[in-house]
């Protein structure tokens, strides 16, 4: 058939999924036009890989729509060469001075007199090196899904109707407007720095606590959970300096099935103090797993002389119930230490799991006093002891953070204290981002880890394992046992041992 009588079929593009005639097939999948043609690559402007508006030539790179948005023009204001508006008008003003010009008039009252304490946003603003996303940011409506936008709480702080504090914002929904906007202030110095899951878990309390009827089980479950599990969680804060989501989440988990269960002894009428085992038994046997999670209260009330010994029998769990082959596992580092199209901070995660056998979420809380580079030897604390690592690895760490936090988020005063940071300003990138990434890369976390601590244990002692890792002794104990390994006489021999003289 010509060109003329020829019709191309029509197709669900692969790139951006929608119903289009069909340009090409490209591994055997359909491509549309536009997508043909606009290929994506890291643009010239901003460094993200996205679809190209304007190719590059001899003297400009390639770039994305949102840097291809407006012509460059030095400004008016600030005498910054940049991408502007009014450039036809002779009144050049680049994108940060019109950001920094229409928050300034947010936080301005009505009297004309500006809300001084959310000053030192206008400073972030004004040290962005991509003041686009901020106009998108400032002019983005409301939608049924996100109703409430950070820049018209910014307008409810500014007018008083609505406190600039933790608790005012909490009483809001948690819209990832709000968890943004509220990392900015705590970036800023506007709201005090405090523990997201932490808070996360004093809301959790009080949820439970609203839904209990009784005075006297209100009052247990109050001092259970504000003296027991809550200042529990805040003393390993206090001592670790940060806890994992899944620490906040099964404390939460704790006192809601405390909750649970002094609500089904209610509608047996039986206090807390009456309550058997035989009440206990027959609270497991009607509901799902989760209901063991009470043990930890029956064993505090037991501790208070409230109720009689009454205990759960624990379930036994295997240490490493399934573990990755030694020989797969070799081959996941040889590749993360070779495959150069793997970015920098996957590799560096992947090595810490497959090599150094660490926890996903210690591998997110790393920051940059965890490493001791001295230009020729690189450090790194995992536990109570520094860990040499090796040149190869030691490359890839230098280059941490590999993806830097743009916007507002990237230039505030902690921006650069995580090796992994998040989107949100101050907050670190989340553990089930890294385990997806790495699962892209076909890397099992919890199987690679469990592979590498068998091998671990089977060749080093228990206490250096704890130290260099920074697992508990017991656990190290437990994990040199599952691998088979003795090592009881490994003090005893050390302090025997005479000591190797160098000629």
């Amino acid at each position: 058939m010509c060109p003329g009588c020829y019709r191309r079929p029509r197709e669900r593009c692969s790139s951006c999924d929608t119903l289009a005639a069909v340009h090409a097939r490209v591994a055997g999948n359909p491509v549309c036009d536009h997508c043909y043609r606009s290929a994506r690559r890291p643009c010239g402007g901003c460094g993200r890989t996205r679809r190209i508006a304007l190719r590059a030539t001899r003297t400009s790179p390639d770039l994305c729509a949102a840097c291809h948005w407006a012509p460059t023009a030095t400004c008016t204001r600030c005498g910054a060469t940049a991408i502007a508006t009014g450039v036809t008008t002779g009144q050049a003003i680049c994108f940060g001075c019109v950001a920094v010009a229409k928050l300034d008039a947010i936080i301005t009252r009505p009297a004309g007199d500006r809300d001084e304490r959310l000053a030192p946003l206008l400073d972030l603003f004004a040290r962005v090196d991509q003041p686009r996303t901020l106009l998108n940011w400032l002019d983005r409506k409301a939608t049924a899904d996100r109703p409430t936008r950070g820049v018209d709480l910014l307008a409810r702080f500014t007018t008083g109707s609505l406190e600039l504090t933790h608790e005012a914002l909490d009483g809001l929904d948690a819209t990832p407007s709000l968890t943004h906007l509220r990392g900015l202030l705590v970036a800023a110095g506007i709201l005090p720095d405090r523990d997201p899951h932490v808070a996360s878990l004093e809301a959790a309390i009080d949820r439970a606590l609203a839904r209990i009827e009784h005075n006297d089980d209100r009052r247990l479950l109050t001092s259970f959970a504000r003296w027991e599990v809550l200042h529990k969680l805040r003393r390993r804060h206090a001592r670790a300096g940060a806890i994992t989501p899944s620490s906040a989440k099964n404390a939460a988990t704790t006192v809601s099935e405390a909750a649970r269960f002094l609500h089904a002894l209610r509608d047996q009428d039986i206090e807390l103090a009456d309550a058997t085992q035989a009440h206990v038994d027959q609270w497991l046997a009607g509901g799902a797993h989760a209901r063991r999670n009470v043990n930890t209260f029956l064993r505090w009330a037991d501790r208070q002389h409230i109720t009689a010994a009454l205990s759960i029998p624990l379930l036994r769990r295997e240490i490493a119930p399934r573990s990755l082959d030694q020989d797969q596992r070799w081959h996941i580092a040889r590749r993360l230490l070779s495959d150069t199209s793997i970015a920098s901070g996957d590799r560096v995660a992947g090595i810490l799991v497959v090599l150094y056998a660490q926890p996903l979420t210690r591998i997110a809380t790393l920051q940059a006093n965890h490493v001791d580079d001295d230009g020729n030897d690189l450090h790194m604390t995992l536990g109570t002891t520094s860990v040499l690592i090796p040149p190869p690895v030691a490359d890839l760490v230098r280059a941490l953070p590999d993806r830097r936090q743009l916007g507002t988020s990237g230039h505030s005063a902690n921006a650069h204290q995580w090796l992994f940071p998040g989107r949100n300003a101050g907050h670190h990138l989340h553990v089930e981002t890294i385990r997806t990434r790495l699962a892209t890369l076909g890397i099992r976390a919890r199987d690679t880890r469990t592979a590498a601590l068998l091998q671990l244990a089977a060749e080093l002692p228990p206490t250096v394992i704890a130290d260099l890792l920074g697992i508990h002794p017991n656990t190290a104990v437990k994990w040199a046992k599952a691998a088979g390994g003795d090592w009881s006489r490994y003090a005893a021999s050390r302090a025997t041992q005479t000591p190797f003289k160098h000629d």
